[in-house]
């Protein structure tokens, strides 16, 4: 099943269906990563156990959406820059050490902001 990532869905789909089936939002994002369940939630926004679809062996990964509940033009503009931060400092502390995700990619797709976080299999923190 794959995941719609719309935050006003979130319906489960068909694998083989490339728009939901509800609300008609991609069910990939960037056109290669696919949902297959929230793994959290949280202020800022959710976490995806996803796939690669643009690798063979179709690896599993994590998406980071950012969805912030701030109110405000401001609230949310520093929200978005501590977002965008983070990716920063990922992406350093990943080529750092192993014991951090690695961070495969940032971007933004539909007004919203997205880690692609490599997928580390076990208990959380």
């Amino acid at each position: 099943m794959s995941l719609c990532l719309n935050p006003g869905c979130l319906k489960p789909n068909p694998d083989q269906n490339r728009y939901c089936m509800a609300c008609g939002t991609s069910l990939l994002l960037a056109s290669r990563y696919q949902a297959l369940q929230v793994l959290g939630q949280g202020g800022f926004g959710r976490t995806f156990l996803a796939v690669d679809t643009h690798l063979p062996s179709l690896p599993q990964c994590v998406i980071k959406q950012f969805l912030p509940q701030i109110q405000g033009t401001e609230g949310l503009k520093k929200a978005s820059a501590m977002f965008a931060e983070e990716a920063k400092h990922l992406e350093n502390l990943g080529k750092q050490t192993t014991q951090i995700p690695t961070l495969f990619a940032y971007f933004t797709e539909d007004q919203r902001q997205y880690l692609i976080q490599e997928f580390i299999d076990g208990l959380t923190l």
